[in-house]
């Protein structure tokens, strides 16, 4: 099996990506997707 993917996010990413997982008018599976990215962090 392969080894997760390790990321690194600079603090504009991040913010870009929490903007994301809360805002109104994103499709459900983005919001998602942000989320997952940042805990991966």
């Amino acid at each position: 099996m392969p080894s997760a993917l390790r990321i690194i996010l600079s603090a504009e990413e991040d913010r870009t990506l929490k903007e994301l997982s809360c805002a109104d008018k994103v499709p459900r599976r983005t919001k998602q997707r942000a989320i997952a990215l940042r805990l991966n962090a």
